[in-house]
């Protein structure tokens, strides 16, 4: 059955997308789809950000350590 099926995932940080898609006759049923957006369409991308790396002296990326007067 994968066989008549095309899909596609997407990644961000650990997050994992996947579509699956069927050939049809090309309507979509309101019932079953998300109503899309009109304003909005358009294609998605993905979103290059990545997660910062973590510094030498630092406790995270930016994150300093606890300043102590005494």
């Amino acid at each position: 059955m994968i066989g008549n099926w095309n899909y596609g995932t997407g990644r961000r940080k650990s997050s994992v997308a996947r579509v699956f898609m069927k050939k049809g006759e090309g309507k979509i049923n309101y019932d079953t789809a998300l109503k899309p957006d009109l304003s909005r369409a358009g294609f998605v991308t993905r979103d290059a950000r990545e997660v910062e790396r973590k510094k030498v002296g630092l406790h995270g990326a930016r994150r300093r350590k606890q300043f102590s007067k005494r």
